[in-house]
């Protein structure tokens, strides 16, 4: 049975609450335990127990799609350059329902993070498991995309070298206004890994960026699955100017009440250093329809990867993702002014 639900009181918890939550989930991750599954009755269920390959990934989606007809959507969104087919999913408490704001979730666009590939996935089943009662779904629809690079991550798995990483991969502009503490050796260093990257991955990119094209006008909150440690960022990481980040930064404070993992907030330059090509600098930079792009760092990888941490994180996920979802949805619910152009604002276009 699962041991923790999502509540709409989250963002109500006390600082007494938060520091329990806080030394209750250290003691969970030190026990050597494997978390049960969701409970389900559906004979048709199928069980997520271990980091899949690509094929095992394609069937258990498909048989979630089988068990859960009436939530769940799958399309294919384009090809990797091996020709594997990328999946994006739509849950939703009906899918047959017009649709609301949406979460967009993305995964595994560097190959190497095989724990941000399995915490999509449970999510896509935690949702279609708990579909009618879940607050996640009651506030959006969500959009998963389990596994924007299956090249790579086909090579990691199978303990290969990984080639390329797509999360780094898209265009940037160094600085709006002051490049002066950027140091020139240090942006060398990463511009060059970002050229490396920018030349190979066309084909995935191509389809991560369609996948958030075709449904801009229903997403408001972008998530990517990372795993360079615990942290909740956003723009920037090409640029040290932080204006128009405290709704941003306020945001993400606010889903972090809802999680027993202690992340830390801020831009990406702030935690991560002079990081070039992310898909939330890209979005924010080159399109005008999405403000609350973020980056979840889910998992230190470079500490390892195990799969009996995927349920405890990816259910934390779960309640950042919904308090963010629940405070941007008010966000844009009281605004006066969204302008017209930025819903019909054309990614791939500009891209």
């Amino acid at each position: 049975m699962i041991k923790r639900k999502l509540h709409h009181d989250r963002a109500s918890l006390s600082s007494k609450d938060t520091v329990r939550r806080k030394k209750t989930a250290k003691k969970r991750d030190n026990k050597n335990r494997n978390a049960p599954e969701p409970e389900t009755s559906n004979p048709r269920h199928p069980r997520l127990k271990l980091f899949l390959d690509y094929e095992q990934i394609r069937f258990f989606l498909n048989s979630l799609l089988q068990a859960y007809p009436d939530n769940l959507e799958l399309e294919i969104i384009g090809n990797s350059k091996a020709g594997r087919p990328i999946f994006l999913m739509l849950v939703a408490r009906q899918v047959s329902l017009p649709r609301k704001y949406a979460v967009f979730i993305e995964g595994g666009s560097n190959g190497e993070d095989v724990v941000s590939v399995a915490s999509a996935l449970y999510i896509i089943n935690y949702l279609c498991v708990h579909a009618s009662s879940s607050t996640t779904l009651l506030v959006m629809d969500v959009y998963v995309l389990p596994l924007a690079n299956p090249d790579d991550y086909e090579l990691t798995l199978y303990g290969k070298k990984n080639s390329m990483n797509l999360a780094k991969s898209f265009p940037f502009r160094l600085a709006h206004y002051n490049i002066n503490d950027i140091g020139i050796e240090n942006y060398l260093e990463v511009s060059h890994k970002w050229k490396e990257n920018l030349v190979i991955q066309n084909f995935e990119k191509l389809a991560l960026i369609k996948g958030i094209a075709d449904y801009q006008k229903d997403i408001k909150l972008f998530v990517s699955l990372q795993e360079e440690g615990e942290m909740i960022v956003y723009p920037f990481g090409s640029k040290l100017e932080t204006y128009d980040t405290s709704t941003l930064s306020y945001v993400a404070k606010i889903g972090k009440l809802g999680s027993e993992i202690d992340f830390d907030i801020g831009t990406i330059y702030q935690h991560c250093g002079v990081t070039c090509g992310t898909i939330v600098d890209f979005l924010r930079l080159f399109s005008s329809f999405l403000k609350f792009t973020y980056i979840i760092h889910v998992n230190d990888k470079q500490h390892g990867q195990v799969f009996r941490k995927v349920p405890f994180i990816a259910e934390n996920v779960l309640c950042v993702i919904t308090l963010m979802a629940r405070e941007i949805d008010n966000y844009y619910k009281t605004q006066s002014f969204y302008p017209e152009h930025a819903q019909n604002d054309s990614l791939i276009r500009r891209y």
